[in-house]
Protein backbone atom coordinates (compact mmCIF):
# COMPACT_ATOMS: atom_id res chain seq x y z
CA UNK A 1 0.00 0.00 0.00
CA UNK A 2 1.21 3.58 -0.77
CA UNK A 3 2.19 5.54 2.42
CA UNK A 4 0.71 9.11 2.61
CA UNK A 5 1.42 11.97 4.43
CA UNK A 6 -0.81 12.45 7.34
CA UNK A 7 -2.76 15.84 6.98
CA UNK A 8 -5.20 18.06 9.34
CA UNK A 9 -8.50 16.82 9.39
CA UNK A 10 -10.63 18.88 6.87
CA UNK A 11 -14.06 20.08 7.35
CA UNK A 12 -17.26 17.87 6.08
CA UNK A 13 -18.81 14.44 6.85
CA UNK A 14 -17.42 11.51 8.48
CA UNK A 15 -17.25 8.43 5.73
CA UNK A 16 -18.18 5.18 6.46
CA UNK A 17 -16.01 2.59 5.13
CA UNK A 18 -17.99 -1.01 4.54
CA UNK A 19 -16.10 -3.69 4.22
CA UNK A 20 -13.01 -2.24 6.18
CA UNK A 21 -11.35 -5.27 6.38
CA UNK A 22 -11.40 -6.14 2.83
CA UNK A 23 -8.31 -5.84 0.04
CA UNK A 24 -9.78 -2.43 -0.81
CA UNK A 25 -11.88 -1.35 1.96
CA UNK A 26 -8.81 -1.31 4.01
CA UNK A 27 -6.99 0.41 1.44
CA UNK A 28 -9.70 2.79 1.14
CA UNK A 29 -10.21 3.65 4.56
CA UNK A 30 -6.10 4.30 4.94
CA UNK A 31 -6.13 6.56 1.89
CA UNK A 32 -8.92 8.91 3.10
CA UNK A 33 -7.56 9.20 6.43
CA UNK A 34 -4.29 10.69 4.99
CA UNK A 35 -6.41 12.94 2.82
CA UNK A 36 -7.56 14.31 6.34
CA UNK A 37 -10.70 12.81 6.44
CA UNK A 38 -12.59 11.74 9.46
CA UNK A 39 -13.17 7.84 8.68
CA UNK A 40 -15.68 5.63 10.36
CA UNK A 41 -14.07 1.38 9.39
CA UNK A 42 -17.32 -0.73 9.51
CA UNK A 43 -16.78 -4.38 9.87
CA UNK A 44 -18.21 -7.29 11.04
CA UNK A 45 -15.09 -8.12 12.58
CA UNK A 46 -13.52 -4.62 13.85
CA UNK A 47 -11.17 -6.36 15.81
CA UNK A 48 -9.10 -7.55 12.86
CA UNK A 49 -8.78 -3.27 12.16
CA UNK A 50 -6.83 -2.95 15.39
CA UNK A 51 -3.23 -3.37 14.09
CA UNK A 52 -3.79 -1.56 10.28
CA UNK A 53 -6.33 1.13 11.72
CA UNK A 54 -5.20 4.78 10.26
CA UNK A 55 -4.60 7.53 12.49
CA UNK A 56 -7.92 9.63 13.09
CA UNK A 57 -9.83 6.42 12.10
CA UNK A 58 -12.58 4.84 14.26
CA UNK A 59 -13.87 1.33 13.80
CA UNK A 60 -16.84 -0.25 14.35
CA UNK A 61 -18.65 -3.53 13.85
CA UNK A 62 -21.52 -3.05 11.51
CA UNK A 63 -23.22 -4.99 8.67
CA UNK A 64 -23.79 -3.37 5.18
CA UNK A 65 -27.52 -4.65 5.06
CA UNK A 66 -28.44 -2.27 8.26
CA UNK A 67 -27.06 1.30 8.59
CA UNK A 68 -28.62 1.16 12.09
CA UNK A 69 -26.39 -1.53 13.26
CA UNK A 70 -23.46 1.20 13.23
CA UNK A 71 -24.77 3.10 16.38
CA UNK A 72 -25.82 6.68 16.75
CA UNK A 73 -23.72 8.24 13.73
CA UNK A 74 -24.62 11.23 12.14
CA UNK A 75 -25.08 10.72 8.43
CA UNK A 76 -22.54 11.70 6.17
CA UNK A 77 -20.76 9.01 3.13
CA UNK A 78 -20.49 5.14 2.90
CA UNK A 79 -18.67 4.22 0.32
CA UNK A 80 -19.38 0.24 -0.51
CA UNK A 81 -16.56 -1.88 -0.40
CA UNK A 82 -17.76 -5.47 0.73
CA UNK A 83 -18.31 -7.05 -2.84
CA UNK A 84 -22.26 -7.67 -1.86
CA UNK A 85 -24.66 -6.45 -4.18
CA UNK A 86 -27.76 -5.60 -3.04
CA UNK A 87 -29.71 -2.33 -4.40
CA UNK A 88 -32.19 -2.57 -0.92
CA UNK A 89 -29.16 -2.46 1.34
CA UNK A 90 -27.93 0.68 -0.58
CA UNK A 91 -31.31 2.25 -0.20
CA UNK A 92 -31.71 1.96 3.45
CA UNK A 93 -28.51 3.84 4.05
CA UNK A 94 -30.17 6.13 1.75
CA UNK A 95 -32.84 6.51 3.26
CA UNK A 96 -30.94 6.62 6.34
CA UNK A 97 -29.48 9.98 5.20
CA UNK A 98 -26.29 8.58 4.23
CA UNK A 99 -24.78 9.86 0.38
CA UNK A 100 -23.35 6.31 -0.99
CA UNK A 101 -19.97 5.58 -3.27
CA UNK A 102 -20.45 1.97 -4.55
CA UNK A 103 -17.39 -0.08 -6.10
CA UNK A 104 -19.55 -1.99 -8.85
CA UNK A 105 -17.91 -4.04 -11.56
CA UNK A 106 -21.22 -5.95 -13.66
CA UNK A 107 -23.63 -3.84 -15.52
CA UNK A 108 -26.64 -5.78 -14.50
CA UNK A 109 -26.18 -4.14 -10.70
CA UNK A 110 -24.78 -1.49 -12.18
CA UNK A 111 -27.80 -0.29 -14.16
CA UNK A 112 -30.07 -0.94 -11.20
CA UNK A 113 -28.33 1.44 -9.19
CA UNK A 114 -28.08 4.26 -12.16
CA UNK A 115 -31.62 4.08 -12.23
CA UNK A 116 -32.27 3.96 -8.41
CA UNK A 117 -34.87 7.49 -7.68
CA UNK A 118 -32.35 10.68 -7.44
CA UNK A 119 -33.99 12.01 -4.29
CA UNK A 120 -32.42 12.13 -1.13
CA UNK A 121 -28.40 12.23 -0.60
CA UNK A 122 -26.44 11.18 -4.07
CA UNK A 123 -25.43 7.75 -5.14
CA UNK A 124 -22.05 7.30 -7.29
CA UNK A 125 -22.45 4.23 -9.22
CA UNK A 126 -19.05 2.34 -10.91
CA UNK A 127 -16.16 3.42 -9.68
CA UNK A 128 -13.06 1.83 -9.32
CA UNK A 129 -10.79 1.26 -12.45
CA UNK A 130 -13.25 -0.65 -14.63
CA UNK A 131 -15.32 0.82 -14.58
CA UNK A 132 -14.68 4.29 -12.64
CA UNK A 133 -11.05 5.36 -14.08
CA UNK A 134 -11.54 3.47 -17.66
CA UNK A 135 -15.05 5.36 -17.60
CA UNK A 136 -13.79 9.08 -17.30
CA UNK A 137 -11.06 8.07 -19.79
CA UNK A 138 -13.85 6.88 -22.42
CA UNK A 139 -15.68 9.95 -22.00
CA UNK A 140 -12.63 12.36 -22.55
CA UNK A 141 -11.66 10.84 -25.46
CA UNK A 142 -15.26 10.73 -27.45
CA UNK A 143 -15.49 14.41 -26.46
CA UNK A 144 -12.47 15.13 -28.64
CA UNK A 145 -13.75 12.73 -31.21
CA UNK A 146 -17.24 13.12 -31.17
CA UNK A 147 -17.04 11.17 -34.47
CA UNK A 148 -16.70 8.09 -32.50
CA UNK A 149 -18.90 5.21 -32.78
CA UNK A 150 -17.37 2.47 -30.34
CA UNK A 151 -15.29 2.24 -27.83
CA UNK A 152 -12.78 -1.07 -26.28
CA UNK A 153 -12.25 -1.00 -22.68
CA UNK A 154 -9.88 -3.94 -22.04
CA UNK A 155 -8.29 -4.57 -18.22
CA UNK A 156 -5.31 -7.08 -17.84
CA UNK A 157 -4.76 -8.11 -13.66
CA UNK A 158 -1.77 -9.87 -12.57
CA UNK A 159 -2.72 -12.55 -10.77
CA UNK A 160 0.06 -12.52 -8.08
CA UNK A 161 -2.26 -10.43 -5.99
CA UNK A 162 -4.90 -11.70 -3.72
CA UNK A 163 -8.22 -9.92 -4.17
CA UNK A 164 -9.96 -11.32 -1.44
CA UNK A 165 -13.35 -13.37 -1.72
CA UNK A 166 -15.48 -10.81 -3.13
CA UNK A 167 -13.32 -10.13 -6.52
CA UNK A 168 -12.48 -13.99 -6.38
CA UNK A 169 -16.25 -14.86 -6.43
CA UNK A 170 -16.88 -12.00 -9.03
CA UNK A 171 -14.49 -13.05 -11.69
CA UNK A 172 -16.01 -17.14 -11.24
CA UNK A 173 -19.39 -15.91 -11.48
CA UNK A 174 -19.17 -14.48 -14.86
CA UNK A 175 -18.00 -18.14 -16.07
CA UNK A 176 -20.16 -19.51 -18.88
CA UNK A 177 -22.88 -16.37 -18.44
CA UNK A 178 -24.46 -15.45 -21.34
CA UNK A 179 -25.15 -11.61 -21.98
CA UNK A 180 -27.04 -9.54 -24.30
CA UNK A 181 -25.88 -6.50 -25.64
CA UNK A 182 -26.75 -3.99 -28.69
CA UNK A 183 -23.19 -5.09 -30.45
CA UNK A 184 -24.59 -8.79 -30.44
CA UNK A 185 -25.14 -11.24 -27.53
CA UNK A 186 -21.79 -13.17 -26.33
CA UNK A 187 -20.83 -14.95 -24.10
CA UNK A 188 -18.03 -13.92 -21.07
CA UNK A 189 -14.38 -14.93 -21.76
CA UNK A 190 -15.08 -15.57 -25.49
CA UNK A 191 -14.44 -13.54 -28.70
CA UNK A 192 -10.83 -12.73 -27.94
CA UNK A 193 -9.14 -9.61 -29.51
CA UNK A 194 -4.98 -8.59 -28.63
CA UNK A 195 -4.50 -5.79 -27.05
CA UNK A 196 -1.45 -4.14 -27.09
CA UNK A 197 -0.86 -3.26 -22.96
CA UNK A 198 1.38 -0.68 -21.31
CA UNK A 199 4.11 -1.32 -18.68
CA UNK A 200 5.98 -4.24 -20.59
CA UNK A 201 3.00 -6.92 -20.43
CA UNK A 202 3.27 -6.23 -24.85
CA UNK A 203 0.22 -7.66 -26.78
CA UNK A 204 -1.63 -10.02 -24.90
CA UNK A 205 -5.09 -11.89 -26.09
CA UNK A 206 -7.98 -10.06 -24.31
CA UNK A 207 -11.41 -11.75 -24.13
CA UNK A 208 -14.88 -10.21 -23.61
CA UNK A 209 -16.53 -9.96 -20.42
CA UNK A 210 -19.71 -8.29 -18.61
CA UNK A 211 -17.36 -4.89 -16.81
CA UNK A 212 -20.52 -2.05 -16.38
CA UNK A 213 -18.85 -0.29 -18.45
CA UNK A 214 -20.34 -2.10 -21.22
CA UNK A 215 -24.15 -0.69 -20.06
CA UNK A 216 -23.31 2.44 -18.20
CA UNK A 217 -20.95 4.20 -21.04
CA UNK A 218 -23.38 3.26 -23.90
CA UNK A 219 -26.50 5.18 -22.52
CA UNK A 220 -24.39 7.93 -21.65
CA UNK A 221 -22.48 7.90 -24.59
CA UNK A 222 -24.27 6.19 -27.45
CA UNK A 223 -21.64 4.75 -28.71
CA UNK A 224 -21.21 0.68 -28.89
CA UNK A 225 -18.75 -0.03 -26.12
CA UNK A 226 -17.12 -3.47 -25.49
CA UNK A 227 -15.19 -4.66 -22.58
CA UNK A 228 -11.99 -6.90 -22.00
CA UNK A 229 -10.37 -8.66 -19.75
CA UNK A 230 -7.36 -10.72 -19.27
CA UNK A 231 -4.55 -11.54 -16.83
CA UNK A 232 -0.74 -11.58 -16.81
CA UNK A 233 -0.53 -15.27 -17.04
CA UNK A 234 -1.90 -16.70 -20.43
CA UNK A 235 -2.18 -19.92 -19.38
CA UNK A 236 -5.13 -18.95 -16.78
CA UNK A 237 -6.59 -17.07 -19.50
CA UNK A 238 -6.98 -20.15 -21.81
CA UNK A 239 -8.28 -22.12 -18.70
CA UNK A 240 -11.20 -19.73 -17.97
CA UNK A 241 -11.75 -19.55 -21.32
CA UNK A 242 -11.84 -23.15 -21.92
CA UNK A 243 -14.58 -22.96 -18.89
CA UNK A 244 -16.24 -20.71 -19.68
CA UNK A 245 -17.47 -22.12 -23.02
CA UNK A 246 -18.17 -26.34 -21.34
CA UNK A 247 -21.45 -26.72 -19.09
CA UNK A 248 -19.90 -27.37 -15.47
CA UNK A 249 -16.38 -26.60 -15.74
CA UNK A 250 -17.14 -22.87 -13.98
CA UNK A 251 -18.16 -24.27 -11.07
CA UNK A 252 -15.38 -26.32 -10.54
CA UNK A 253 -13.04 -24.81 -11.44
CA UNK A 254 -13.98 -22.37 -8.68
CA UNK A 255 -14.52 -24.67 -6.47
CA UNK A 256 -10.45 -25.88 -7.19
CA UNK A 257 -9.53 -22.80 -7.06
CA UNK A 258 -11.46 -22.04 -3.38
CA UNK A 259 -9.57 -25.03 -2.14
CA UNK A 260 -6.02 -24.24 -3.50
CA UNK A 261 -5.88 -20.54 -3.35
CA UNK A 262 -3.03 -20.61 -5.46
CA UNK A 263 -1.92 -17.81 -7.11
CA UNK A 264 -0.97 -19.04 -11.09
CA UNK A 265 0.17 -15.53 -11.99
CA UNK A 266 3.45 -13.72 -10.68
CA UNK A 267 2.92 -10.04 -10.54
CA UNK A 268 0.34 -7.07 -8.68
CA UNK A 269 0.84 -4.97 -11.45
CA UNK A 270 -2.69 -4.49 -13.63
CA UNK A 271 -2.91 -2.44 -16.82
CA UNK A 272 -6.07 -0.90 -18.89
CA UNK A 273 -6.14 0.68 -22.36
CA UNK A 274 -9.32 2.64 -23.42
CA UNK A 275 -9.35 2.85 -27.64
CA UNK A 276 -11.83 4.89 -29.69
CA UNK A 277 -12.68 3.52 -33.75
CA UNK A 278 -11.21 6.93 -34.41
CA UNK A 279 -7.25 6.03 -33.41
CA UNK A 280 -7.54 7.82 -29.59
CA UNK A 281 -5.63 5.80 -26.97
CA UNK A 282 -5.26 6.01 -23.26
CA UNK A 283 -3.76 3.33 -20.81
CA UNK A 284 -3.30 3.17 -17.04
CA UNK A 285 -0.88 0.99 -15.05
CA UNK A 286 -0.61 0.39 -11.53
CA UNK A 287 0.93 -1.89 -8.88
CA UNK A 288 -2.25 -3.91 -6.90
CA UNK A 289 -5.63 -3.64 -8.55
CA UNK A 290 -6.70 -3.50 -4.78
CA UNK A 291 -4.73 -0.43 -4.55
CA UNK A 292 -5.68 1.29 -7.57
CA UNK A 293 -9.46 0.40 -6.62
CA UNK A 294 -9.14 2.03 -3.53
CA UNK A 295 -7.78 5.24 -4.58
CA UNK A 296 -10.26 5.81 -6.96
CA UNK A 297 -12.97 4.85 -4.35
CA UNK A 298 -11.65 7.49 -2.20
CA UNK A 299 -11.02 10.04 -4.29
CA UNK A 300 -14.72 9.67 -5.39
CA UNK A 301 -15.56 9.97 -1.95
CA UNK A 302 -13.37 13.37 -1.31
CA UNK A 303 -14.78 15.20 -4.12
CA UNK A 304 -18.32 14.07 -3.33
CA UNK A 305 -17.92 15.82 0.10
CA UNK A 306 -16.81 19.13 -2.00
CA UNK A 307 -19.23 18.85 -5.24
CA UNK A 308 -21.32 21.21 -5.59
CA UNK A 309 -23.35 19.00 -7.73
CA UNK A 310 -26.03 17.40 -5.74
CA UNK A 311 -27.68 15.23 -8.82
CA UNK A 312 -24.33 13.64 -9.44
CA UNK A 313 -24.69 9.86 -10.64
CA UNK A 314 -21.38 8.56 -11.92
CA UNK A 315 -17.70 9.22 -11.36
CA UNK A 316 -17.19 11.66 -13.96
CA UNK A 317 -20.20 13.72 -12.43
CA UNK A 318 -17.27 14.56 -9.73
CA UNK A 319 -14.16 14.89 -11.71
CA UNK A 320 -12.96 14.64 -15.14
CA UNK A 321 -10.10 13.05 -16.50
CA UNK A 322 -7.47 15.76 -15.97
CA UNK A 323 -8.07 15.91 -12.60
CA UNK A 324 -8.44 12.54 -12.18
CA UNK A 325 -5.19 12.17 -13.90
CA UNK A 326 -3.29 14.02 -11.22
CA UNK A 327 -4.87 12.97 -8.10
CA UNK A 328 -3.89 9.27 -9.18
CA UNK A 329 -0.21 9.93 -9.62
CA UNK A 330 1.00 10.49 -6.45
CA UNK A 331 -1.60 7.45 -5.21
CA UNK A 332 0.43 4.60 -7.74
CA UNK A 333 -1.78 4.99 -10.34
CA UNK A 334 -0.31 5.63 -14.04
CA UNK A 335 -2.10 7.23 -17.06
CA UNK A 336 -1.44 8.46 -20.27
CA UNK A 337 -3.38 9.66 -23.06
CA UNK A 338 -1.81 9.10 -25.59
CA UNK A 339 -4.09 10.76 -28.44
Amino acid sequence: MTAQPELPSLPGPSIAVLGATGAVGARVAAILAAMGRDVIAVSRHPGRLTATLPTRATSTRGEFTDPASIGDVPPGIAVNCTGIEDVVAVQKWRDAGWAMVDITASSRYALQLANATRIGPPLIVGVGLTPGLTSVLARHLVARDPGTNAVEISCLVGLGEDYGEASRDWTYHQLGQDIDDPTGAFRNFSDPRTIDFPGGFGRRRAWRIDFADRALLAQELNVAVITRYCFDSRLAGRALATASAVPKLPGMLRRITQQSRQAVGDTAWWAGVVETDGGRRAVAIGNGQSQGTAAVAAIAADHLIRSENTDARYLWDLIDAKELVANLGPLGVLVTIEQ
